[in-house]
């Protein structure tokens, strides 16, 4: 109040609403107008008047300030331009703000999306900064008061943790396996009769971790587990299944004859034989030995077990062609051996008896005399 120049001044905080304000008035006249405790409007300087008893009068012009806003926070900063956007959190007890951002983001032009209660923030919002180190960041109130909060940027650990390669490169060819990210398996197929009881892979992952550890022996009679962990300890699964292959081996370990004797002697790897029989056996059979006990054996198209004579095959004067196939265990591997069986033909005597006089005539005017003596074949 200033007596000498009558004048009244009075502050109220940021965002009292003056329309309505009621005063609680003081004064040493008979009265005052407006009165004291009547609500009044207050955005323009109001004038109150004092009445003396003796009627004469004095006027006070009352002017109500709204104090300048104080506030000076960060609210929300956010780096929006980062796909996904990154949120800041901002502690505003110890005045700080964290953000994390994805692995391998460049923070040395990040541009933040700042939202303050101040009048104004530096650096201000929008504008790019290195944030390789923390940043300080001041807001100026509207009454010029200040508040620094200290932004700090961490980049995110590496969330990968694929396996992008599993490989039995200690065998011979080299075995490499098939990953299916998708459902997180990885199948390898090794050569029939691998001992997979302790195969050593070879593991190509993008993790920080693989358990068990690439170059570790392992037992893969059955699925196993292998669990990738990326730097920021999240984890992930595939499943390893080791299938050996079906075996190729299509030869015959002996073959053997009900009759006669194969020329040359057995060998696996020699698949054409001859014999001869007597015109007396009029069948055979023949008894193959698989070399794998996996593969099957057909006798002239007929399967036969291994190791068990085929039924009897009759046979016909001259050559017989007899076909033992063998189909490795693989379906497609196949092997044939030839065996060409030739049966004798009968030999049949006859002698002829004295031809009549007219033909002897014949025969002496020839000067021929002889028997006869005709041998054919049935």
């Amino acid at each position: 109040m200033d007596e000498g120049a009558k004048t009244i001044g009075l502050t109220v905080p940021y965002g009292t609403d003056v329309t309505a304000l009621v005063p609680t008035i003081t004064h040493t006249g008979a009265c005052v107008s407006p009165n004291t405790g009547a609500a009044q409007n207050f955005t323009n300087p109001v004038t109150y008047t004092v009445t003396a008893g003796d009627s004469s009068t004095q006027a006070y012009i009352v002017t109500v300030t709204v104090a300048p806003n104080k506030a000076k926070a960060i609210t929300a900063f956010d780096f929006n331009g980062l796909t996904p956007a990154v949120t800041g959190i901002v502690n505003d007890g110890v005045k700080t703000i964290a953000l994390t951002v994805p692995y391998e983001t460049d923070v040395t032009m990040l541009v933040p999306s700042i939202t303050h209660s101040g009048a104004s923030v530096s650096p201000n919002t929008g504008v790019g900064q290195d944030f390789t180190n923390s940043v300080i960041y001041t807001v100026t109130a509207a009454d010029s008061s200040t508040q620094q909060y200290t932004v700090t940027v961490i980049v995110a650990p590496n969330t990968a943790k694929a396996i992008t390669a599993f490989d039995f490169n200690g065998l011979t060819p080299a075995v490499t396996g098939t990953v299916d990210e998708g459902a997180k398996t990885i199948a390898l197929t090794v050569s029939y009769g691998t001992d997979v009881t302790a195969l050593v892979p070879t593991i190509t992952h993008t993790g920080a971790s693989v358990s068990p550890n690439t170059g570790v022996a392992h037992n893969f009679t059955h699925p196993v587990i292998y669990t990738v962990k990326a730097a920021d300890n999240s984890e992930q699964q595939y499943i390893v299944t080791v299938t050996r292959a079906f075996a190729n081996n299509a030869d015959l370990s002996n073959l053997s004859l009900s009759s006669g004797t194969l020329s040359p002697a057995f060998a696996n790897t020699t698949t054409s034989y001859t014999t001869s029989v007597g015109h007396g056996v009029g069948s055979i059979t023949l008894t193959p030995t698989v070399a794998d006990h996996n593969a099957t054996v057909t006798v002239n198209g007929t399967t036969v077990p291994s190791g068990h004579a085929s039924g009897a095959i009759n046979l016909n004067v001259e050559a017989n062609t007899l076909t033992v196939v063998v189909t490795a265990q693989d379906g497609t591997t196949t092997k044939t051996y030839t065996v060409i069986v030739t049966r004798a033909g009968q030999v049949v005597e006859v002698l002829r008896q004295e031809a009549p006089v007219e033909e002897l005539r014949l025969q002496q005017r020839n000067q021929v005399r002889a028997q006869v003596r005709i041998q054919w074949l049935l």
